[in-house]
């Protein structure tokens, strides 16, 4: 058993305001469901807002709803006519806060992508492309939204106007690759960097932008890309790749230099999709099984694995929680969308 000396006091502030004090046993996760919701068709995308404290899902059958965080009590369902009237399949659903302002982003494979009021379930405005979009990623400090083409183009537009500002696409030129040949399912901006952002997806590229113009200025190759699996460092130096592929599926690259930097683990599943937790700490979801695995980057080691018992997990989120932001404490919730399973959980882990 753990000394008191052993142990690291948090302090964490409870919905009511109440100071507590929370322990963590260095080395050993603490890994607690807090609770489960089904959706009627698998769920695609499922995001925390900003701060942490509603849940919008999106689902196969053309469905988003919104769910109060914790007790994952539904609060309305997200829809207009135009989605009564045709269902068509949720490809992400990302809400993010832009000048004090909540707003929810729907990509659908119809072509469409709808801006709300997240608090109002109102539709803003619609953008619409002949082309399935595969997904839609705001820039919250340029004002602009990206959407990723079935077409293998990316294309940004302004958000206040709906007007096209930009095309992402490949020259096909003989001597270099400047842009995908295949579908598009990830993009992440920079987070120092304002005008430059990677994208990947079916054509086991990842591609580095400025978007300033229209082709891409390097890439490297070997990391198939099927959903959000693709993510930035907070300093913005290291390429996390969650692939779906039979080897090398979590992968480390340098941003400056495209270079293969590490390997993360023997992970034998494929993966859809993975995020880092923190600067020291990654999490995968993977198909067959559909498992959640949290990699500690102090060691390379796994530090749990949460088995979903779906066939994959297509999405994960995490929300940290206050208190301690020390690089070698996670203290976060977890939102995982494993088939039509929608879980929230808890995760706490201290490495010494």
């Amino acid at each position: 058993m753990a000394t008191a000396q052993q142990r690291v006091s948090k302090p964490t502030t409870t919905g009511t305001g109440v100071s507590q004090i929370q322990t963590i046993t260095p080395n050993k996760p603490e890994l607690t469901v807090l609770g489960k919701i089904e959706q009627s068709g698998d769920i695609l995308s499922a995001h925390y807002s900003a701060d942490g404290n509603d849940i919008f899902a999106g689902s196969i059958n053309g469905e988003v709803f919104h769910y109060e965080s914790r007790s994952l009590k539904k609060l309305n369902q997200v829809e207009d006519e135009e989605m009564k009237n045709k269902h068509s399949p949720i490809t992400s659903v990302v809400p993010v806060k832009i000048n004090n302002e909540n707003k929810l982003f729907t990509s659908h494979v119809s072509g469409w992508v709808k801006i709300w009021d997240a608090g109002g379930n109102t539709c803003l405005s619609t953008v619409k492309e002949k082309n399935q979009i595969l997904g839609v990623i705001p820039h919250t400090r340029k004002e602009k939204f990206l959407t990723l083409g079935e077409d293998a183009k990316m294309r940004l537009y302004d958000m206040k106007t709906g007007q096209l500002a930009m095309t992402f696409e490949n020259s096909y030129t003989k001597d270099k690759m400047t842009g995908h040949d295949s579908k598009i399912f990830a993009a992440k901006f920079h987070p120092k960097n304002i005008n430059e952002f990677i994208s990947g997806g079916w054509d086991d590229t990842v591609q580095f932008w400025d978007m300033r113009k229209g082709q891409s200025i390097r890439y490297f190759a070997g990391a198939h890309i099927c959903g959000e699996g693709l993510d930035l460092d907070i300093h913005g130096e290291l390429v996390l790749t969650c692939a779906y592929q039979p080897s090398n599926t979590c992968r480390l690259w340098n941003y400056a230099t495209a270079q293969p930097y590490l390997v993360l683990g023997a992970e034998t599943a494929k993966l859809y999709c993975g995020k880092y937790l923190g600067p020291k700490f990654v999490v995968t979801g993977s198909s067959d099984p559909g498992n959640v695995r949290i990699i500690n980057l102090f060691n390379m080691a796994t530090v749990v694995v949460h088995k979903t018992g779906a066939v994959g997990v297509y999405c994960v989120d995490a929300h940290q929680r206050g208190g301690d932001k020390k690089e070698n404490v996670v203290n976060t919730r977890l939102l995982l969308a494993a088939g039509e399973t929608l879980s929230e959980i808890d995760f706490k882990f201290l490495h010494q």
